[in-house]
């Protein structure tokens, strides 16, 4: 971990978090520059975009808010209000 000017428990990794997640999603199926058009998520995830179609069992979304105001992504079954 790197040294910082925060105290206790506060660490942040060397290289940051992204170099973290980096190596946590070391083998794992990540696609860039394939942005999600509609979200199904009623019995697993089914995420749908120009790439096609992808089924899992969870998912992380890290959607900005500006964007689920937009409707720029379709959920289904709808966000709750």
């Amino acid at each position: 971990f790197a040294a910082t000017l925060l105290s206790g428990a506060n660490f942040l990794p060397e290289g940051g978090f992204g170099a973290l997640i980096a190596v946590l999603a070391r083998g794992l199926p990540i696609s860039f520059g394939a942005p999600v058009e509609t979200l199904r998520w009623s019995d697993g995830i089914v995420a749908e975009g120009r790439f096609g179609m992808l089924r899992a069992h969870a998912a992380v979304c890290t959607i900005p808010t500006a964007l689920i105001a937009e409707d720029a992504i379709r959920f289904d079954p709808p966000l709750p209000a």
